[in-house]
């Protein structure tokens, strides 16, 4: 079974869509999932093992946005299921080109203050049918190999590229580091579009370190 889905926007709401799409997925074992959405939304799902496909949504950032929708939807195929756990116009949009035998938007069901995990997982209850509850949050993780050292190990996340009132700069995170290098073993902790941390900071301090692009 094909099964298209929408994620949430942001991070959050996407880490609680998980339980969600975890009982969808224990209902339909043998699916095979196709998810669209934001880069860092979907990140989350890299390594879960029924995803299929998974297509960032860059409309927003190519012009006349509903063009780019209209052909996402046409070059992902057809699914038996599509559904969304967004709600609005670009997500009725979305759908209506998307070639589904079932098509759902997420909505709300009731007006009492639940927390989001629950209001997702209603959306899978009722739309199915199913009687699910929702279990605890899930992402799956590819574990890196142990990283080997002789002394505490000490990762450095250098963080925000923007923001000059809040962050800090290069030379101080090399600063803290060089400071720290005689009594731990430096991890840089980098995203991949940040990769150009990792030149910057070997500018400044020369301790031997060792990156990695898990977070």
């Amino acid at each position: 079974m094909k099964i298209f889905i929408e994620l949430p926007t942001w991070l959050g709401d996407a880490t609680m869509a998980t339980p969600a799409i975890e009982n969808l997925c224990l209902a339909y074992p043998h699916a095979k999932l196709t998810l669209f959405g934001s880069f860092v939304a979907t990140r989350l799902f890299l390594h879960h093992p029924l995803v299929e496909k998974i297509v960032v949504d860059q409309s927003k950032q190519k012009g006349f946005r509903y063009i780019h929708l209209y052909r996402y939807a046409k070059a992902m195929g057809s699914f038996e299921l599509a559904l969304s756990f967004r709600r609005n116009f670009t997500t009725q949009f979305l759908l209506f080109f998307i070639d589904a035998k079932q098509k759902y938007r997420y909505q709300r069901y009731t007006a009492q203050e639940i927390h989001q995990v629950i209001r997702y997982n209603d959306f899978i209850n009722r739309l199915l049918p199913l009687q699910t509850t929702p279990d605890k949050l899930k992402i799956y993780i590819d574990i890196p190999a142990p990283i080997q050292h002789s002394k505490p190990l000490l990762g450095i996340n250098a963080g925000a590229t923007y923001g000059n009132a809040k962050r800090w700069y290069p030379k101080e995170f090399a600063a803290c580091a060089t400071a720290l290098a005689s009594r731990y073993d430096i991890i840089l902790l980098v995203r991949q579009a940040k990769k150009r941390w990792w030149t910057i900071l070997s500018l400044f301090f020369t301790p031997k370190a060792s990156k990695t692009t898990k977070t």
